[in-house]
């Protein structure tokens, strides 16, 4: 039986590090961003997009697009609180939420669809590289707490740390899960 699972795309922040909006920059002839919901809707996952800065351009930039799209009133704080943000907009009958970043285009939908079919309400799964951790990561619903109370940049990596008797990890096949994009080089 399959459950109830989503994504949530991360789309709130300020690309500091990039000296622009990195999640408008062109990649291979779209947003960066348009990669990551592409994927998402490719493999048949309802999507939140969680804004932030540069809402409007980046809501724009996603037109047309199957998603849902929630503003991260409090975004300057950190990625916690966007995460939050997407949590607390989650459909009552997701019983999972897989976390993408806005700024990993080479994501797969064959992966976002290998976690929504190992989803469940207790699992926190992760994909993993040799042996590197990567994203993105599917939280089950009993979990969905403790990310509503993220908070500044600490994301969930935090959390997983704590969690860790509780992780799962599927094997990935390629460095995809590894890699965004923070600078002008990477890009």
């Amino acid at each position: 039986m399959t459950i109830a699972c989503g994504a949530i795309i991360l789309a709130a922040g300020q690309s500091r590090r990039m000296g622009f909006n990195k999640l408008l920059a062109d990649y291979q002839g779209k947003p960066l961003v348009a990669h990551v919901v592409d994927a998402v809707e490719a493999a048949d996952l309802p999507a939140i997009v969680v804004l932030g800065h540069s809402a409007q351009e980046i809501r724009a930039a996603l037109t047309p697009s199957r998603a849902h799209f929630v503003l991260a009133e409090d975004y300057r704080e950190g990625m916690g609180r966007s995460i939050a943000a997407g949590i607390n907009a989650a459909p009552r009958d997701w019983q999972a939420a897989i976390i993408c970043l806005g700024d990993m285009p080479l994501v797969s939908p064959a992966l976002l669809r290998e976690l929504a079919g190992k989803a469940s309400s207790s699992a926190i799964l992760v994909p993993v590289f040799e042996g590197r951790r990567g994203n993105p990561v599917l939280w089950g619903r009993d979990h969905f707490h403790e990310l509503e109370t993220l908070q500044g940049d600490e994301g969930a990596r935090k959390k997983i740390s704590r969690l860790d008797s509780r992780l799962a990890s599927i094997s990935w096949h390629d460095d995809s899960i590894l890699r965004d994009f923070d600078t002008p080089e990477t890009l």
